[in-house]
């Protein structure tokens, strides 16, 4: 049985970290990844940061195409389309002025390491992917760290973002979770009985404090995905004390964000190696 278990998201990052090293090494050049950036939104901010900060360490070439002032779709566009062989990320959210969707939609499937182009959820619906959306495959690294199956558990999924929400929905699916979906729309007393019912709950709804220890039952898994500004703190969905129930927590920060990080820069390798594959067969 699991004892009461605070994950160390850093350490389980820095595993993953070290056998990308290992494989850029083998692949003999830098993998290159070209994140997007329009707005001043902090908590984007700061996984940028650790983005460069856990990519320089492994040796991903990381540029940074920044727009602090008022930017248009199409020039966006046009940026994506000028770019070669790199991966692509687009940090979101873009501005209310932008069409997010047709932005994210330019970036060709080989190089979409966040997997947000439409063409990309089709692939990862139909598990054609190699590659999983980076929030859905940091929660895959918890689970199997901890030896937890999915399968039958009754899992609460608060939040339907693009990030978390969405891609992890269609993950449960696959593996035969009994899925709970909650969201802004949910009446208040369902979602307490969801939750209060739940094996598992993992969250990405970006409301500090949202998850309270009477909401849930003992020994409950929490896997918080949900990050936000609260009091110029980064805060998670889940209120702290929550862990004191739980068998299973991931605090806010350094759980969920760090392996995160880790899943995208994997994606970056590994699309690397399949381009440099497919190059060396022309």
């Amino acid at each position: 049985m699991i004892g009461r278990m605070i994950v160390d998201g850093k350490k389980i990052a820095e595993n993953i970290l070290k056998e990308l090293k290992v494989k850029i090494e083998k692949l003999g050049c830098s993998p290159k990844l070209a994140v997007i950036m329009a707005g001043d939104d902090p908590v984007s901010l700061r996984f940028l940061s650790m983005k460069k900060k856990e990519a320089k360490k492994i040796g991903v070439d990381v540029t940074v195409h920044r727009f602090r002032e008022r930017v248009t779709t199409e020039e966006l566009i046009d940026l994506i389309n000028s770019l070669e062989e790199t991966s692509i990320i687009v940090q979101l959210p873009l501005p209310e002025n932008i069409e997010t969707t047709k932005v994210l939609d330019s970036v060709p499937e080989k190089e979409d390491v966040d997997v947000l182009a439409t063409r990309s959820n089709i692939s990862y619906i139909e598990e054609e992917l190699t590659i999983y959306p980076p929030v859905t495959g940091a929660i895959i690294e918890i689970l199997n760290e901890y030896d937890i199956t999915i399968k039958g558990k009754k899992v609460a999924l608060i939040g339907k973002g693009q990030l978390v929400g969405k891609p992890t929905k269609v993950w449960l699916k696959h593996v035969g979770a009994d899925l709970y979906e909650i969201d802004s729309y949910t009446d208040k007393k369902d979602a307490e009985i969801f939750t209060q019912n739940a094996d598992i709950i993992i969250s990405g709804a970006g409301k500090p404090g949202l998850i309270k220890p009477s909401m849930i039952k003992e020994r409950v898994i929490i896997l918080d995905a949900g990050t936000s500004e609260s009091n110029g703190h980064i805060a998670g969905d889940a209120d702290p004390t929550c862990a004191e129930k739980a068998s299973v927590f991931t605090p806010v920060p350094g759980g969920i964000g760090p392996i995160t990080v880790a899943v995208l820069l994997r994606n970056v390798v590994d699309y690397s190696i399949e381009r440099a594959k497919l190059k060396a067969l022309l």
